[in-house]
Formats: C-alpha cells, structure tokens, sequence
C-alpha cells in the first residue's frame, strides 16, 4: 500500500482497535470492525504494516468463534508469511498474538517458547516494539515455564531480571503482572 492517505486510514484504524481494546472491549464490536476493516484494505489496495497483525487477530476469531482448528492453523501460517513479506515493523505483535493466543491450541505449548523469545529479542529490542517484545519476555521466562510445570524456584530466579528489563523499557503495564507472578510463586514455593 503505497497511497499517504490509505496508510493513514489504516494507521488511525488501527489506533482505534489498539484503544478500544485497552478500553476492555476486548474483541467484541469495535476491535472486529477495526480489524475487519484492516483485512479488508490489505485485500483491496495491498499489505500494510498492519496487515500481519490482523490476519493473526482473525485467527483468533477462528477459534474462539469457530472453534475451527484447521482455519486457524491456515490463517496463523497467513499472518506470519504476511509478517515475513513486510516484516519491517510489528513482528513482535505478531510473533507474540499468533504464539500466546493461538499456537497452544494447536501446537505444544513448548513450541512457542522459542517465538515468544524471538518477539523480545529479535522484534522488541532492536526494532523498538518492546510493547509485545515485552509481554514476549514473561510469557517466555514466566507464564509458559510455569504452565510447562517447570521448577519454581527457576523461574523466581528469573522474575527480578525481567521486571528490571519490563521497567527500563518503561512498560508499566508489564511490570504488574510479573510481581504479581512474582509474589503468587513465593507464596507457592513456600
């Protein structure tokens, strides 16, 4: 998509769902429209850097609606060869939506360790996404590791070096759900 005005169309779509969706509408009628009206325009007027993104947010409508395993799979496969095509900017959004909400229902959830890594290192820290770079992070280092039955006290040994990383990327909105991993774990383990 090459035209200024369509690109701002999108962008300002996307604002849109993004905020409506830290507004708690989470995925009902304004993230759907939003996200409808994105897949749309990559089908109209070609990829956008939006495109990946929403594609992998159908998906999630696939399962969640659908239950539909295999469309799914096919639209996952979608948004990352989309994401591989245009790959310059939102590849930890991606990497993190299709890995954190998707993949475990299709794949093992081990698969999706190394993806959530690469969403923070690859995506988040050299491309400046630490946004979903970030949520990458914890859901490597601390909700998949413990969803996975690994060793408490390994993951606690972790926890402070990533809210130390989740506060000098200045993602408050990260840094309260890994204390309060934090805390639920010691409170676990003793």
């Amino acid at each position: 998509m090459s035209d200024p005005k369509l690109r701002a169309i999108a962008s300002i779509t996307n604002y849109i769902k993004f905020s409506a969706f830290n507004a708690g509408d989470v995925m009902p009628s304004m993230i759907k429209i939003c996200v409808c009206k994105l897949v749309e325009m990559t089908l109209k007027y070609g990829l956008n850097e939006f495109s990946g993104i929403s594609v992998a947010a159908l998906e999630i409508a696939a399962l969640m609606v659908q239950q539909d395993y295999e469309l799914a799979n096919k639209t996952m496969q979608m948004a990352m060869s989309i994401q591989e095509e245009r790959g310059k900017t939102r590849t930890s959004e991606v990497l993190y939506t299709t890995h954190a909400f998707e993949r475990p229902w299709l794949k093992p959830l081990r698969d999706s360790l190394n993806p959530m890594r690469m969403a923070y290192t690859s995506s988040g820290v050299k491309k400046g996404e630490m946004d979903h770079g970030i949520w990458g992070l914890i859901a490597n280092v601390i909700m998949i590791p413990y969803a996975l039955g690994n060793p408490i006290g390994l993951i606690l040994a972790e926890c402070a070096g990533v809210l130390a990383r989740t506060e000098e990327a200045k993602q408050m909105g990260q840094a309260l759900p890994v204390k309060v991993f934090w805390q639920m774990m010691s409170k676990e383990r003793n």
